[in-house]
């Protein structure tokens, strides 16, 4: 689809895509059409993030093709629409010569065509934090989109350097069928990213917890984002899925706080990551005497 951003900023606006729709259905009424596509975008403006909008992608650009108006699409019809999406060759992968295409196949392979590498547009939202858009730099075949598989090889180079001699490393195979294919929408299953994300972890050792995002180059994230350090209170699964989320949409969640002390003998409290009241000082101080 990256040849449809005409002005190339980066984005196909609805212009530039409705422009590359047009050309490919030389039977649209012209007047009619870009009617219809100038009221359009007086509701959704030219930057709207069709690409992200699955009732587009499944419902309204399938449709377009859909030149009888039978609700499917025949194998011609499909061809050109595996076409504009630049995978002519889906329409043979799904048809036989006599067979039709119905809405819920429709959807099934757009859905394909924008996560599996074949991409229809960006992954990233315009909301989401810029340190997900540091992250195309996994995007080997420079498609726009970060296939499940390259970011679970990127996860697992990661755990597994740091691991010393605990060698932590997951099934990328079997963690691509959990998440529903090497097509799945990754990015958007929270549930998913903090499987990945916390497998191998100790939930309730704070060393285990501060090794990950550490081997993940914000070991921050360890005291900001969870209480085992400072409470002893276990990391839960629903923790790790508030890291994905915070990841994606606060700006501020991947950058080292200021006051941030990392672990080790600069800490004048182990679990407290930065400097300690007059209170915790003193309760710390007991429970050491305690323990001694």
């Amino acid at each position: 689809m990256h040849e449809k951003d005409l002005n190339q900023d980066g984005r196909v606006s609805v212009y530039e895509m409705s422009e590359a729709l047009f050309a490919a259905n030389p039977h649209f009424d012209s007047d009619q059409y870009w009617e219809q596509v100038h009221e359009w975008v007086a509701m959704i403006g030219d930057e709207y993030a069709w690409y992200d909008d699955l009732d587009i992608l499944t419902k309204s650009l399938p449709m377009a093709f859909d030149h009888d108006g039978d609700g499917m699409l025949n194998r011609e019809e499909a061809r050109n629409m595996y076409n504009f999406f630049g995978a002519g060759h889906m329409a043979d992968e799904f048809f036989d010569q006599n067979s039709y295409l119905p809405k819920d196949k429709i959807a099934e392979t757009v859905k394909r065509l924008r996560y599996d590498g074949t991409n229809s547009g960006s992954q990233i939202t315009a909301n989401m934090s810029s340190f997900m858009r540091e992250m195309y730099h996994l995007d080997r075949n420079g498609d726009g989109v970060v296939t499940v598989r390259e970011w679970l090889n990127m996860v697992l180079d990661r755990i597994g350097y740091h691991a010393g001699d605990n060698h932590i490393a997951f099934d990328v195979d079997a963690m691509i069928l959990k998440c529903g294919g090497e097509a799945c929408d990754w990015l958007h299953q929270d549930d998913f990213i903090a499987d990945v994300m916390s497998y191998g972890v100790d939930l309730s050792s704070y060393a285990s917890l501060y090794e990950r995002f550490e081997a993940f180059a914000m070991p921050w994230v360890a005291d900001i984002a969870f209480k085992l350090g400072a409470e002893g209170i276990p990391a839960t699964h629903a923790d790790f899925m508030e890291v994905a989320r915070r990841l994606k949409y606060d700006e501020t969640f991947a950058i080292q706080p200021a006051d941030w002390i990392p672990a080790g003998d600069d800490r004048l409290i182990p679990g407290i990551p930065n400097e300690p009241t007059q209170e915790q000082v003193v309760a710390y101080t007991q429970d050491e005497i305690q323990d001694a």
